[in-house]
């Protein structure tokens, strides 16, 4: 009886693992799936089990009326072999003071410099990738990131909650998908987000941006404390040279 109990357990797990999978949007590869039974929850966080459609759901509960960044979860070296790719779920939320919204960080490898940190924050009026405002039933999630300006693979992938106030938010597991191309990627997120792409774009470019132009200044900063000291040290050198 326990036996039986048990095989019809792991047939229900394998079925449910199998459905997930299986329902990718056209052009989508499943790179992971994040069980939030297996992370450690964020303090004020439960799992709660079978939450929405008979599967795990992560619940934030916060109480307090002041902004709070809330880190959820990060991975290094997820595998992500292409330029284009999205954390896909379910999302509720309920009584969300302000605007919030979700938030990858992206962290690519630099030669010899500091590693690249782009973030895409789900800030859209409406949509998978829309803002978290008020309360809404359970709804589409998608956050897509365009890595085209990324050198080097993904490093390392942090997903974030970013609240202005008090707030309840509920998510279901999410899949990491890669895209081969970024109109698979626009594909998936909807053609009523066709321009979500783009600003996801903007973003990693304002990041790589901001970086060049900061190594740029320390590079030319160099320059110059190094012309002055030149300078310096061939005035000292004229004027032992006069004093003989």
């Amino acid at each position: 009886m326990n036996t039986r109990i048990l095989l019809t357990a792991l047939a229900l797990i394998a079925s449910a693992t199998s459905i997930i999978a299986a329902e990718l949007p056209p052009g989508g590869k499943l790179v992971l799936l994040l069980h939030w039974r297996e992370v450690p929850p964020p303090p004020g966080a439960v799992v709660n089990k079978a939450g929405h459609e008979g599967a795990d759901t992560l619940l934030i509960k916060h109480t307090e009326a002041k902004p709070a960044s809330i880190a959820l979860w990060k991975v290094e070296n997820p595998g992500v072999k292409t330029k284009f790719y999205a954390l896909r779920g379910k999302l509720r939320h309920k009584n969300v003071d302000g605007t919030g919204y979700l938030e990858t960080w992206n962290e690519f490898p630099e030669q010899d410099q500091p590693n690249i940190r782009a973030f895409s924050r789900s800030l859209a009026e409406y949509g998978p990738f829309g803002k978290l405002s008020g309360t809404s039933d359970w709804r589409d999630v998608f956050i897509p990131f365009n890595a085209e300006a990324a050198k080097q693979p993904l490093a390392k992938l942090e997903l974030n909650l970013v609240l202005a106030g008090a707030g309840e938010v509920e998510i279901t597991d999410l899949q990491l998908l890669e895209f081969a191309d970024s109109g698979a990627m626009r594909a998936a997120l909807g053609p009523s987000m066709a321009k979500a792409n783009t600003i996801v774009l903007w973003a990693i470019w304002l990041v790589v941006g901001a970086a060049v132009v900061f190594v740029s200044g320390v590079v030319l900063v160099l320059r110059l404390v190094i012309a002055s000291q030149h300078r310096r040290s061939e005035l000292r050198r004229m004027k032992a040279l006069d004093a003989e």
